[in-house]
């Protein structure tokens, strides 16, 4: 029987806000998320899924908190999540803020950023950083619809800014939904 993804929504601790970036520069793309979390109970390590299909992140950097020793990212149902130890355990309320930053090869094949929250998040924010060489035609916002597919149904174009990056933010986004931005 293959493992079953680890339920996330009563983890104990919700988003306050998330600024998932992928940008594409001369040398690579890489994923920069800023993630500010608060804890509903003592805390001191949270298990997160990565906002990639999972053949695209082959390392991560965690600063703010770091990744548990062993806690390798793996593969899950097609979901890929990682555990991160946070600095010190946090109280109720309390909150802290930590960055994932991921390599992504071939990002330029993918086509979109999304994002799809696993746990209450009060506010996501979804940045494309594109090179100025290969800056799309355009560009159309991904609002939580419940079908995968990044090119059916009603959707907006986001206008794609003078530095070659677009940006669309997100209140309190229905789990599992997702997210984000394809071109």
């Amino acid at each position: 029987m293959p493992a079953q993804p680890p339920d996330l929504q009563d983890s104990g601790w919700f988003v306050e806000k998330l600024v998932s970036t992928l940008s594409f520069g001369d040398r690579a793309a890489f994923l920069l998320e800023d993630w500010s979390i608060v804890a509903d109970i003592p805390l001191g390590k949270v298990l997160i899924e990565l906002n990639l299909d999972p053949e695209q992140a082959p390392s991560v950097d965690v600063l703010g908190a770091e990744l548990i020793p062993g806690a390798v990212p793996q593969s899950v149902s097609g979901r890929r999540f990682i555990a991160i130890r946070l600095p010190s355990r946090l109280g109720p309320q309390e909150p802290h803020t930590f960055q994932l930053q991921v390599p992504v090869p071939g990002a330029d094949r993918i086509g979109h950023h999304l994002c799809k929250p696993v746990v209450h998040c009060r506010r996501l924010d979804v940045r494309v950083h594109f090179d100025r060489s290969a800056v799309p035609a355009r560009v159309r916002a991904i609002n939580g619809r419940r079908t995968q597919a990044a090119d059916s149904g009603p959707q907006h174009e986001v206008p794609v800014n003078i530095v070659g990056e677009v940006e669309i933010g997100f209140e309190h986004p229905v789990l599992g939904r997702p997210y984000g931005l394809a071109w």
